[in-house]
């Protein structure tokens, strides 16, 4: 498309301008769990093994709030919490952790501000704030499995790598390093803006994705040889009071499990066929980590059943 024949009354045109990773708001849905967990476990509410007993709803100010399958899973660990992807468990969770702890942790991990990456046009994402007038505490509980929370996907994926990397905070970039006119190599320096959670939270998250990932039954997420971790998202979009049949399916992970190389986010909108983020989303995931991981020459570190 050339942009002397670019017609800027045709919105699908312009679209094509738009770069959709840091540009586009959306709901991110369970994928949020992850930072919920995250925060509950670094705040030292609960651990990967603390239990509760699910009942297929949470009642929060009078308003029921139930499972987005509407099943009951009894008595879960919070690594089962994100397994089944159980949005009472996030409640469960944040309610221990409370508003203003779970809304520090939120801006720790780089919500609601942009990342700073070399491109234009970057959203903020938005999200209501406990001072907000129209705040309720349905809004902490909704957030906590991620709905009435917008984010872009490049912010998700930045705070998603500092709940596994170690607990830092990075600042994004484009390019690795540039190459000057006279052949000098000059490398974009790593700029860590702050710390999320602690070195050992981080570890028990990655634990926790990758039980995700591998729960000891098919995952559509599992790459065929290498070990992964990563959580589902299925939101619907959000229109004025309520939402609308539209879905998106979306998962991120990152492999190999002990020692990461990359983070994908795979999100896909206008989820028509209605699939689940790990139905959708998940093999998509899988075939670019196994691919992805290759070709950088990692060796696979599990064996390939035939």
């Amino acid at each position: 498309l050339r942009f002397s024949t670019l017609d800027l009354s045709d919105e699908s045109q312009i679209a094509l301008l738009r770069n959709r990773a840091v540009t586009d708001m959306y709901e991110p849905g369970s994928v949020m769990k992850v930072i919920t967990a995250a925060a509950a476990i670094d705040a030292g509410v609960v651990t990967p093994d603390t239990t509760y007993v699910d009942t297929g709803v949470a009642v929060v100010a009078g308003v029921p709030i139930r499972n987005w399958d509407y099943n009951v899973y009894g008595e879960q660990t919070m690594t089962g919490v994100l397994q089944h992807s159980i949005n009472t468990g996030a409640i469960f969770m944040v309610e221990r952790l409370g508003a203003e702890r779970f809304h520090q942790y939120l801006d720790a991990f780089g919500f609601g501000r942009r990342t700073g990456i070399e491109l234009t046009g970057e959203a903020p994402g938005i999200f209501r704030r406990p001072n907000d007038p129209d705040w309720s505490p349905v809004d902490l509980a909704t957030q906590s499995f991620g709905q009435a929370i917008s984010v872009t996907p490049l912010q998700m994926a930045v705070a998603i790598a500092a709940a596994i990397n170690g607990g830092n905070l990075l600042e994004p970039h484009l390019v690795e390093a540039y190459i000057t006119p006279d052949g000098t190599y000059k490398p974009v320096p790593t700029k860590v803006i702050g710390r999320a959670i602690s070195e050992r939270t981080s570890a028990l998250i990655r634990e926790m994705m990758g039980a995700v990932v591998n729960p000891g039954w098919y995952h559509p997420a599992d790459p065929p040889s290498y070990t992964a971790g990563g959580k589902s998202g299925t939101a619907n979009v959000p229109v004025v009071n309520g939402y609308n049949d539209r879905q998106i399916a979306s998962f991120v992970g990152f492999a190999p499990l002990d020692e990461p190389r990359i983070l994908v986010l795979v999100k896909l909108d206008d989820n028509q066929d209605l699939l689940t983020g790990t139905q959708a989303a998940g093999p998509v995931f899988a075939k670019v980590v196994e691919e992805t991981l290759r070709y950088l020459g990692v060796p696979p570190d599990k064996e390939v059943e035939e």
